[in-house]
Order: structure tokens, then sequence, then C-alpha cells
């Protein structure tokens, strides 16, 4: 069951910005177009492929993303000050609604709401990574970093050892089985070469490993909003969404960093 404030979000995002039910307001296309886009994937790969001996010869220079805002923030907020957990282990939510606050003018999105959700799906990723821990009821930070070893750090948290229930928890089950077939869902993203339709694409993916129906709207929008979504923050997806479009790519600079955390 979905929270009401995950409910509270969708109903107040802007048009053009991502919302978890969006898909329940268009009439979905029938059909798919990812046969025709294979055939040109197959020639495109041939060209981009000329390009790896290069980039790989060169050293990867990780780009800024909200992934690394999000982090940063929390790990320079819990090193600045006497952050207290509470008896559940879990922080307040005055602790997360500051905080966004103070980042909140670092977002394409203008949305308090939206960016205290980031914020609580990042303190699992980095508490996962060993990153945040609890001693004795005051946080603490249990390493330093650079710039380029925290965004690995967390993306191999993010991508192997966080509990996808957790962060996405609009439907444990199919987060669990999200989580189990995602090596699937990113070999499967990386055959194409050019931006695809999300919704064509996952419906695909979705007969290909039967975690859901092929045209469960609900398991669409929950991939997109959660997993697709949490791509784009880690930098590593070309993504363009709105209410008459929503499409997705694997960028080159995707394809290495992914390459650097299997």
């Amino acid at each position: 069951m979905r929270s009401r404030k995950l409910d509270k979000v969708i109903v107040n995002k802007k048009q053009e910005d991502l919302f978890f039910f969006r898909k329940f307001l268009l009439i979905e296309p029938q059909g798919s177009n990812l046969d025709i886009l294979s055939s040109y994937s197959t020639v495109t790969k041939f060209y981009m492929s000329l390009q790896d001996g290069y980039i790989e010869n060169n050293e990867m220079k990780i780009k800024n993303c909200y992934a690394l805002i999000l982090a940063q923030a929390i790990i320079e907020k819990i090193t600045s000050g006497n952050i207290k957990i509470k008896a559940d282990n879990s922080f307040t939510e005055d602790f997360y609604i500051s905080l966004a606050r103070e980042i909140l003018h670092l977002f394409h999105e203008n949305d308090e709401e939206l960016v205290v959700i980031y914020l609580k799906q990042m303190m699992h990723i980095l508490r996962s990574a060993g990153i945040v821990q609890n001693n004795k009821r005051i946080a603490t930070i249990s390493c330093s970093l650079s710039r380029e070893e925290l965004f690995i750090k967390i993306l191999k948290s993010f991508w192997n050892e966080t509990e996808w229930k957790n962060i996405f928890p609009s439907s444990p089950e199919l987060a669990e089985r999200l989580f189990s077939t995602r090596s699937i869902f990113i070999d499967f993203l990386g055959e194409f070469f050019i931006p695809v339709d999300i919704g064509d694409f996952i419906r695909d993916f979705f007969e290909m490993t039967e975690i859901a129906e092929r045209d469960d709207a609900f398991a669409i929008s929950f991939v997109e909003f959660y997993l697709i979504n949490w791509m784009n923050n880690f930098g590593i997806v070309d993504y363009e969404s709105s209410l008459t479009i929503s499409k997705v790519m694997l960028s080159e600079y995707g394809r290495k960093i992914l390459a650097l955390i299997k």
C-alpha cells in the first residue's frame, strides 16, 4: 500500500515533473516500438564502440548529480552537529525537513516533500554502505571519502547492498522482484543507443522477466518513479519525462560507471 505522503507528492507535482501514477491518467499505447529500435541499435552500437578505446584510456571524471548532493548534505549535517537518532533507530522528521530546505535550491524540482523523500532514501543507502552509523543514539560518519570515492560507494550500496523494499516502499514485493532482476534490466537497457519509450521498454522487460504483468500500469509507474528516477539521480541515464513524453537511455558515461560496480 502506498503512503499518503507519496500520494500528496504526486498530486502536487507540476505537469512537467515526474510523479508516480502519471500513467493512470493517460491512455496506454498498444504494442511496442522496441523491435524497430533494436535494429537501429545494432547499427549504432558499432559506431559507439569505436569510441570505447579512447574513453577507457582516460580517467573517469565523476559528474555532479543529485545523489552526490543528497549524500554530501547528510554527511556535512551529521559532521557539523550533535544529531540524535530516535529510539527506533530513525532520524527525526525535522532533520529531513530542515536539510531539504537547505538544499532545495540545488534541485530542478522545487518540491520540498520530494527532496525529503530523496533524503530518506539516501539515508538508507548511506547506512547500508556503513557510512552513517548509530553510536549510542548519536549519528556519526564512519570514514572520510573523496568525492569520487563517495560516489562509487553510494552507487555500489544502492545497486548491490541496500534493500530496495526499504527505499521503494509502495510495493515491497515488487521492489524485491525488481532487485533480483536488476542485472537483466540494466543489460536490456544497454542494448539501446537512442532514447526508448519508457512504457514500451518496461512492458518488454516485464514480459522477459515475468515480475509483473506486461500492461500493469501500477508496476510500470513504480519502475519509472523509483528505479529510473534513481538512475537519473546518479546521472547514469538520459531521462526525459512529462505528461506527453517519457524516454530513457543509458548514457555512455553511465555504461562506464556501471562497469565499475558489477
